[in-house]
């Protein structure tokens, strides 16, 4: 029995009471002759477990990993309300372990056992199917001749789909999916007109963000001069002339603020407007595009 890289000497042992079997530490023999211990779980009736006792020197397993991310098989986007405004290339990565069983006993190993991990979400592919399935591996059984050398490749594969958002799309990603007979024109003609439209709402945004800090400026000396004003109600100073002038001259630059404060008020409600309206019309461009197909001569 193998189990990641590490060789073992197993029985097989299958409780036929009908009654549960305590575990508990085993003592091993081969024709009277002892070979090892082993440690025996808890054994429901008519269970079957593998128990390893010794480890087999005379057999050695190396074992190399390696990982592929397949051809794009499938395209699709915007085809329902799940996956609108996006676009999604369907692949698989696949994992394939190569094992390399070196028996170096001068009799075959009829029944050899190797226990491949599963992938959660993995299934087997290009592989023979697993003498067993259980919940976190795969079991297979091998034979290899005395003095003799077996190789053996497991591959899994798994879901590596990758998902892209229309609003963030480039036109050159746009042109490379294009190339490669993703997508249509008509989807890179809507990239195109959607990437415009990203940056003309985003040239709005920026002068929208200046006018909202010059608003909160004005806001601020506007509450200054009121601060001021109030200042001077209250002052009991008997200079009543130089009051008077101290009032007039922050009352005219209150105005002035306010004056200046309404036409910025003015101005961020029009771009507030102009985004709103660019907004709508990049999304109707987004939801206008829609793929759904299978791309030709993909290796999956």
């Amino acid at each position: 029995m193998c189990n990641r890289g590490i060789r073992f000497s197993p029985c097989v042992l299958k409780n036929t009471f009908n009654m549960p079997l305590e575990g508990g530490p085993l003592s091993i023999f081969e024709d009277d002759l002892y070979v090892g211990e082993a440690m025996l779980g808890n054994l429901s009736p008519n269970e079957e477990k593998f128990v390893a006792y010794a480890v087999e020197l005379k057999c050695d397993v190396t074992e190399k990993s390696e990982d592929e991310l397949r051809d794009v098989y499938r395209v699709e986007g915007g085809t329902n309300h799940y996956n609108m405004g996006r676009l999604t290339l369907y692949r698989f990565k696949v994992y394939t372990t190569i094992y390399v069983f070196d028996n170096k006993n001068e009799r075959a190993i009829e029944e050899l056992f190797l226990e491949h991990p599963r992938r959660p979400s993995g299934t087997l592919i290009e592989t023979p199917a697993a003498d067993e399935t259980k919940d976190h591996f795969y079991r297979f059984k091998l034979k290899v001749p005395a003095k003799g050398v077996v190789k053996f490749v497991v591959k899994e594969q798994e879901s590596a789909n990758e998902n892209y958002y229309w609003d963030s799309v480039s036109t050159h990603q746009a042109d490379e999916w294009l190339a490669k007979g993703y997508i249509d024109k008509a989807a890179v003609t809507e990239a195109y007109k959607i990437d415009e439209l990203r940056q003309e709402i985003k040239r709005l945004n920026d002068a929208k963000a200046l006018d909202e800090s010059f608003q909160s400026e004005l806001q601020q000396d506007i509450n200054r001069y009121d601060d001021m004003l109030g200042a001077l109600s209250n002052s009991k100073a008997s200079n009543y002339a130089a009051q008077g002038k101290f009032r007039d001259f922050f009352t005219k630059e209150q105005n002035e603020a306010k004056k200046q404060k309404v036409a910025v008020d003015e101005q961020l409600q029009k771009l507030r407007t102009q985004i709103s309206a660019k907004d709508a019309e990049k999304l109707a461009a987004i939801n206008r595009v829609r793929i759904a197909r299978d791309i030709p001569d993909a290796r999956k």
